[in-house]
Parts: C-alpha cells; structure tokens; sequence
C-alpha cells in the first residue's frame, strides 16, 4: 500500500504547501470580493460575462463552494496519509520498553569526562541523587557490570508525537468545518416588539427557514451617547417558546448572544416600525393659539379654527435636507380653500415647519414608536469540533517545541583509589541544554571528591 502512487501521491509535502497555497488564495479572493450580495449587486458590479463566470464557480459564496470544500478535504486526506506513512515508528519510539547496553550509551554524542579521588561506592548516592535533580525523571536503571556502575534514565519521549497530535487537531477542525458547511446555517430575522415567529430567512439562498420554536422578543431598548446623539447600544429581551411553554429567556445586546440547543441568536440591528398614528403640535400664526391633534396614518383629518384638513402620508427613518439628516420624519399633506402644501415634520426640530411662512406651524410631540429588532441567527453544529480540534493543535505544538526526547548515562568505574566519571546523554533537539546539564552534574558530583 505505501509503495502506491496513490500513497505517494498525498504523502507528499510538496502537495501539502500546493493546497495550503490554494486555500490562501480562495480565503483572499472570499476578503476582496462581497459575499452573498444580491445579483444585482454583482451585475453592476463585474457585468454579464464577469458575473457568470463567478457565479459558475460559486465565488460569491467561496467557502461553501465545491472548490474550497474539495481543497479542505484534499488536505484532510493528505494529512491523514502523512500521518500514517510513520506514526508506527514514532509510536515505537514513543512506547517502546527502554532499553540500556552500555556499549550504546557510550556512544552518545555529548559526553563529559573527569576523575575524582573518591571511592565508586561513595559517589553512587551522589551520583542517584545529582542525576534526579537535573533530570526529575520517574525510574533511574542502576547497574553494575565489571567494575562501572551505570545510573540511566529517558525521558520526554512524547514529544516524538507532538506533531500527530497537531495533525489530529487539524484534522478536528477540518471536520467541524465540512459539518457546519453542510448542516449548519447562516440566517437573519426582524422582529417587531411584543411579537414572535419561528420563520427566519437564509443568508445564502435567501429562502425562509422554519424553527422548531418561536422567537418573541418581548421588549427593545435603546440608548445614545449624549455627545452626538449616535447609539450607544442596543438590547432586546427575548424568550424562545415552544407549545406555549417558555424555554429560555435572556436579554442579548452586540456580542452577547442567546444560545439554545446548536442556536446561536446575535443581536444584528435594529429599525422603527412605522408608527399606526402620531400626536400633532398645531399653532396658528395669526393667533398664537396652539391645539394638539392625534392623527392616523393616512386618514384625513378636519383641524380646529378653520385650519383646514391633514393627512398624515408616511415615516422615514432619516430625511436629508440640504445635505444633512434631520432623523426619523413625518410627511403630510394640508389641504386648505382647495389648496394642497406638502409638509416635512422632522421630530429632532420642531421648528423646522415655520420655514413656510404660513399660517399654520405644525410640529410633532409624540408618536407611538415601537422598535423592530434584527437578529442573526446561526447553526454551527461542528463549533465543538473546531474547538477541540484548535486546543489539540495547541497542545501538540507545545510538546513539538517545547517537550524534547533527553537520554542521559552516570557511568563510575573504579581505578584503584579513583573513580573515572563519565557522563554521556543525547538529545532530539536541545543538545545545548543537554551539555549544559551535564557540566553541571559533573559540578555537583565534583563537590563530594577531589578533582584530578
């Protein structure tokens, strides 16, 4: 099987940085390009040709596109093959029962050697004790063959899995990704105050969605900072129910969300419903007598004094006037003596309608304003996945750099009214740590005897 092409193929490494390339590629393509836009947008945009060609390759919707879903899975299959092309010998190497010659052992590649006029038996306690001290390892293999006595130990062989540990995470992230492509879901939904639905609408193809439940919000508040009268923040309170039942109930502002079951509800935006009818200022110039007058909207209706009739026409958000917004705005239409005049009532500027020079100045004093909340509702069922997945990248990247395979050896052999000290160790990745461990083991014991 691994002498394949097919397997020589995906364990490549050079496959490995060709797809990573190509993903990079399409995730700056899904940055420079507006995504899930409408169509018409686009056509505007790139034109006839441009726009089929991108459509045809879904690149207004690049990350749940066949290209970039292939790529992902690409890679998932490429680390899969890597990873089992060697794992059987990092395992063995991982696993294995330690095993100790001490022909082997002397031929680690750092070594330190000295002698001290001490006895072989006097520096063995010391020797057990400097070389757990340095190394804290859990077994120490004493010996003695001839006249030398060997004090071994291994430790940090994990780290020969780190990187399978980083490949698995990958891996976990990859799958939560190709789940919540699949079966999870982007979607947005406004809600008036006081009402409820269960019907969202998809971001993607713009179809209605149906939930197992409803969504009420029951209340809606809204506060400006009082420097330039912008929203401060924004907050619905919302209940999910079910068969009458209430579920959950929680209040959601921006980046704090209500989550239920895989349902993750943001608090998106939010609107003012058009107002059903509006309490009026009414002031006779002549006169200087003011009358209030509560209108529906678009009913006509007789003023006071002779003033004539006013028809409420409809509400905006915001009205420009001479290149700056006058806020949320009323329009209306006064007939008098079979003369028509089309009025503004901006509500921030009650003053706004004695502009006309008429005999009459209206004015708005209050209105039934009732919000409309805008929610971002989302399903991501591999979130946990993606989780976990990144929390095993990290730790695998800790054990790769930061864990590192140490085998070290205390050899004493008695001569005569000496002892020769060797010690001898290797390590996978740090050979300056390992040197330097060494000296000072050699300190350590030196300090028992007298050097020669």
């Amino acid at each position: 099987m691994k002498n394949t092409i097919f397997w020589k193929f995906f364990k490549s490494v050079k496959l490995s940085i060709v797809i990573f390339i190509a993903i990079s590629i399409l995730c700056m393509v899904g940055t420079l390009v507006p995504q899930l836009e409408k169509e018409r947008f686009y056509l505007l945009k790139y034109g006839d040709t441009l726009y089929s060609f991108f459509k045809f390759i879904n690149i207004f919707d690049i990350y749940h596109s066949y290209v970039f879903i292939s790529l992902v899975a690409l890679l998932a299959l490429n680390l899969i093959v890597c990873s089992l092309d060697k794992i059987k010998a990092s395992f063995k190497l991982a696993f294995k029962t330690v095993s100790f010659r001490a022909d082997k052992v002397k031929n680690y590649p750092i070594k330190v050697e000295f002698s001290a006029k001490e006895k072989t038996e006097n520096l063995k306690k010391v020797s057990k004790e400097v070389f757990n001290k340095f190394f804290k390892v859990k077994e120490i293999f004493q010996t003695d063959i001839g006249k030398s006595s060997y004090f071994f130990g291994d430790k940090g062989r994990i780290s020969y899995l780190g990187v399978y540990i980083v490949h698995f995470g990958i891996l976990l992230v990859i799958i939560g990704v190709l789940i919540d492509s699949i079966f999870g879901f982007e979607a947005f939904v406004e809600i008036k105050e006081g009402k409820g639905t269960n019907v969202v609408h998809l971001k993607k193809s713009k179809e209605k969605r149906k939930l197992d439940f409803y969504i009420f919000c029951k209340d809606f508040d809204l506060s400006f900072y009082e420097n330039d009268g912008t929203p401060k923040e924004y907050r619905s309170s919302l209940a999910l129910k079910k068969d009458d039942k209430i579920l959950i109930e929680k209040d959601i502002i921006v980046n704090s969300p209500l989550r239920y079951k895989g349902i993750n509800i943001f608090q998106s935006s939010y609107d003012i419903a058009e107002p059903k009818s509006v309490t009026l200022n009414i002031q006779n110039r002549d006169t200087g007598m003011t009358y209030n007058k509560t209108l529906k909207i678009n009913e006509e209706e007789k003023l006071p004094a002779d003033l004539g009739k006013l028809e409420i026409l409809g509400f905006t958000q915001s009205y420009k006037f001479a290149g700056h917004s006058l806020g949320p705005t009323f329009f209306a239409r006064l007939t008098k003596k079979e003369k028509q005049y089309e009025i503004v009532l901006p509500i921030s500027f009650p003053k706004f309608d004695s502009m006309r020079k008429r005999d009459t100045i209206i004015s708005v004093i209050n209105y039934d304003k009732t919000y409309i909340t805008g929610l971002q509702v989302t399903k991501e069922p591999g979130v946990f996945c993606i989780y976990f997945g990144f929390i095993l990248v990290i730790i695998g990247l800790f054990i790769s750099f930061f864990i590192t395979h140490n085998s070290f050896c205390i050899i004493l052999t008695e001569d005569g009214d000496k002892t020769n000290v060797l010690l001898c160790g290797k390590s996978n990745k740090n050979k300056i740590s390992m040197g330097l461990k060494l000296d000072k083991i050699k300190y350590e014991i030196l300090k028992s005897g007298e050097v020669i």
